[in-house]
C-alpha cells in the first residue's frame, strides 16, 4: 500500500500528466469540403478514389489542425533587417508579387545566427496573415526551403512576408527554345520536353507525400517546376537555355491552393496513379509562355 506522502506524489504526477496531454492534444480539424470550389478547380469532380480528387487528399496545408502555436506567429514580428530589393515576378493567386533582397540576410535563431546570400533568397509577399498564409510557412518549413517570416517595408506599407531559399533553375516558359516552339506551333516537341519532366517531378512529388510531413504538390503549372539552364549573352540581352537532354527538375511554390495534406493510409501506388492524372490534366493547360513575368 502507498504511504500518505506517496499517493500525494502519485495524484500531482497524474494531474500533471493529464495538463500536459490537454495541452498538446491537436486543435480538431476542420472539415475538408471535398467540393471547395477552388479544390474543384484544382483537382476536379472526380470523386472516386481512382480521380484526381479522392478522399486521402485531405485539407489544404492551412488547416488549423495542421499548425500549432508556433506557426501561428510567425507574421508577428518585424523583418528591420530585410532590404527588399526589386520586384522579379506579379501577383499570384494569394500574393503580391516575388521580389529579390538588395542586401544578404541573417537569420536569428535558438542555436545562433545564419548568413543567407542575397542571390540565394526570394521574397513573397502575401495578400494578408490568413490561415492560408501560414500554411505555405508551414509547408516551406516542411520542405526545407524556409528561411524567415515577418512583417517588412514593402512600397511604404507594412507588408507579411516569407523570405524563402531560392530554387536553381529556370522555368521552361522563360527559355528561348519554349517560346521559340510555342511561337512555330511545334507542340511535339512541347510534349517531348514534358515527358523528359514528368519522371523527374513525379519522383519528388511521391517522396513528399509518402515522408513524414505527408504534403501534397498538387500544381503542375510550368511555371512551378524549375529545370537546369543556362544564361549567354544574345545581342543587347540575355539568352536563356535549359539544359538538353532535361536531367534536373525541382518543384517550387509551396502556397495555398496547391498544397495539401494526405492520409498516412496512402500507398506508393495510389499517389503515382494520382499524379499521372494530374500531371496531364495540369501541364496540358499551361504551355502558353507567362505575360506577368518580369524575369
Amino acid at each position: 500500500m502507498m504511504r500518505g506522502s506517496s499517493v500525494v506524489l502519485f495524484l500531482v504526477s497524474m494531474i500533471s500528466m493529464m495538463a500536459k496531454t490537454i495541452q498538446s492534444a491537436p486543435t480538431p480539424a476542420e472539415p475538408v469540403n471535398r467540393l471547395d470550389p477552388v479544390r474543384v478547380k484544382l483537382l476536379g469532380k472526380d470523386l472516386e478514389d481512382s480521380g484526381r480528387n479522392p478522399s486521402w487528399i485531405l485539407d489544404f496545408y492551412g488547416n488549423n489542425a495542421y499548425l500549432n502555436d508556433e506557426d501561428k506567429k510567425v507574421f508577428n514580428k518585424p523583418l528591420g533587417k530585410a532590404v527588399i530589393g526589386p520586384q522579379i515576378d506579379c501577383e499570384g493567386y494569394h500574393n503580391e508579387g516575388i521580389y529579390l533582397l538588395q542586401e544578404d540576410y541573417t537569420s536569428s535563431k535558438i542555436l545562433g545566427s545564419k548568413i543567407h546570400r542575397k542571390t540565394a533568397v526570394i521574397v513573397k509577399v502575401m495578400d494578408e496573415v490568413d490561415k492560408n498564409a501560414l500554411g505555405e510557412v508551414r509547408a516551406l518549413k516542411d520542405v526545407d526551403l524556409y528561411i524567415d517570416s515577418g512583417m517588412a517595408i514593402i512600397h511604404k506599407q507594412r507588408e507579411p512576408v516569407i523570405l524563402m531559399g531560392k530554387v536553381e533553375g529556370v522555368s521552361i516558359l522563360d527559355t528561348v527554345q519554349f517560346k521559340d516552339a510555342v511561337k512555330g506551333g511545334n507542340e511535339k516537341e512541347i510534349d517531348g520536353w514534358l515527358e523528359q519532366m514528368r519522371p523527374l517531378v513525379k519522383e519528388q512529388v511521391v517522396f513528399w507525400a509518402l515522408g513524414e510531413k505527408r504534403l501534397l504538390h498538387a500544381d503542375f503549372n510550368l511555371g512551378n517546376i524549375h529545370i537546369g539552364a543556362k544564361t549567354a549573352p544574345s545581342g543587347t540581352s540575355q539568352e536563356v537555355r535549359f539544359d538538353y537532354p532535361i536531367k534536373k527538375a525541382r518543384v517550387l511554390d509551396f502556397g495555398y491552393p496547391g498544397i495539401f495534406k494526405v492520409s498516412d493510409r496512402v500507398t506508393k501506388e495510389e499517389v503515382e496513379k494520382w499524379f499521372e492524372l494530374q500531371w496531364e490534366s495540369r501541364t496540358s493547360k499551361s504551355v502558353e509562355p507567362g505575360i506577368c513575368r518580369i524575369l
